[in-house]
């Protein structure tokens, strides 16, 4: 899963036919510095991260196959080609785009955590403690729902929940629900760290990542 955070598009709702992705990708590391190119189909999503200096990674979710790293940016660099895409530039803040950038590369650092050992405030409170830059992954019972919280520098960055509308929220209502949930029906943790200073374009996601990468690409 790629999310980007809610920040106002600079550019939207441009034809990825009438548009040569380089060149714009080109023009926005300039004029912005660094940010997410959003990529929307009916068959097909995906996303480009940048900075000022290059691309930092890409995601390409196909109705039967999912592409990440060197060849989804090859992808979605040639995408007006293939794919009658819509596009959307996004702003996002040299100190978090690696952040999102990197959420498909995370690593789990601790995993399969129960509620009948772990309590998910404690262990928000501990991560924050430990200054953990990631997420963690939250299955609710037998994983009938499931969320995601994430953090920066041991910082709440916003959370996810399956029985929502799709969008990730900013505020503290996911995090308090998640937490009351897994109190009441039980169920297991995944904390997953992301490296900021290990980015390739070519790499390939984690196990740790490949779970959440495969459901969907969530516009924050």
């Amino acid at each position: 899963m790629v999310v980007i955070p809610s920040e106002q598009p600079v550019l939207e709702n441009l034809n990825a036919y009438y548009l040569d992705i380089r060149k714009l990708l080109e023009h926005f590391q300039g004029e912005i510095g660094s940010g997410g190119i959003h990529f929307k189909s009916h068959t097909a999503e995906g996303v480009l991260f940048f900075d000022q200096d290059q691309l930092l990674s890409g995601f390409l979710q196909e109705k039967n196959n999912t592409l990440s790293g060197r060849e989804a940016i090859d992808r979605l660099l040639e995408a007006g080609k293939s794919v009658n895409f819509i596009v959307t530039v996004y702003h996002i803040d040299p100190e978090e785009v690696y952040y999102w950038a990197g959420i498909q590369t995370a690593e789990k650092i601790y995993r399969d955590l129960s509620t009948e050992f772990t309590d998910l405030k404690g262990l928000i409170k501990k991560m924050g403690s430990e200054k953990l830059t990631g997420y963690i992954d939250i299955s609710i019972g037998n994983g009938e729902q499931n969320g995601i919280i994430f953090l920066i520098n041991g910082k709440i960055r916003g959370g996810l929940c399956s029985w929502g509308n799709g969008m990730p929220s900013l505020s503290g209502t996911h995090q308090e629900l998640l937490i009351q949930k897994t109190k009441e029906q039980g169920g297991t943790f995944n904390v997953c760290r992301i490296a900021l200073n290990n980015l390739p374009i070519d790499s390939t996601p984690t196990d740790a990542g490949q779970a959440r990468l495969e459901t969907a690409i969530v516009m924050m």
